[in-house]
């Protein structure tokens, strides 16, 4: 419990954690390095804990939580920046004209600009922030406090795509195509850079 309350004393809180930019900023990178030691502690005692007296494993039960908590709460600004952000993008298919009544070939097939811009986004964010992580969270690692925050990202990524996407109005057939093609390539990016997860 000590632990976790010193964690959060020793985070950063300056604006900068609040940011996606070309690079992790120093507080990021700070906040980071606190995540990935309480998620280490949590861990290693974890692996100790089937060993113990019961009566002590309910006495660590609540300090093991605090750990999470605390390792949540100092990296989740940056996952809140990450998700404002490709929000942001999200709501440019409504830019895209999914009533297309004379389409091409290239029209339909082509990947909508914002769905580059989305996946250029991820891949920043896997390169730039995830790969700061120990371990690089993925689903071979499996559990943690960092894999638990990027599934959940993955998918709410989805969830808010099906959800402005059902708000689309005129969609012609073509434009159902075009949609199809945006949302397998969506599932594509988030799969490669955060989690593999499926509509």
């Amino acid at each position: 419990r000590l632990l976790a309350e010193k964690a959060e004393y020793m985070a950063s809180g300056a604006p900068d954690v609040r940011t996606i930019s070309a690079a992790v900023t120093p507080g990021q990178s700070r906040n980071i390095q606190i995540c990935c030691h309480l998620q280490d502690v949590h861990k290693q005692v974890l692996q100790q804990l089937s060993k113990l007296p019961s009566a002590t494993q309910e006495v660590l039960e609540g300090p093991l939580q605090q750990l999470e908590l605390s390792g949540v709460e100092v990296i989740s600004p940056m996952f809140k920046a990450m998700m404002d952000r490709l929000e942001e993008e999200i709501q440019k298919m409504y830019q895209v004209d999914y009533s297309l009544q004379n389409p091409t070939d290239t029209n339909v097939a082509d990947a909508s600009d914002y769905i580059k811009e989305i996946t250029a986004g991820l891949q920043h964010f896997r390169m730039e922030y995830l790969s700061q992580f120990v371990p690089s969270p993925s689903p071979q690692v499996g559990s943690g406090v960092v894999c638990g925050l990027v599934e959940r990202m993955a998918g709410l990524i989805l969830v808010l795509f099906i959800r402005y996407a059902s708000m689309i109005r005129p969609m012609s057939q073509a434009g159902k195509l075009k949609l199809t093609k945006d949302i397998a390539d969506l599932e594509i990016a988030v799969s490669q850079n955060l989690w593999p997860l499926e509509l």
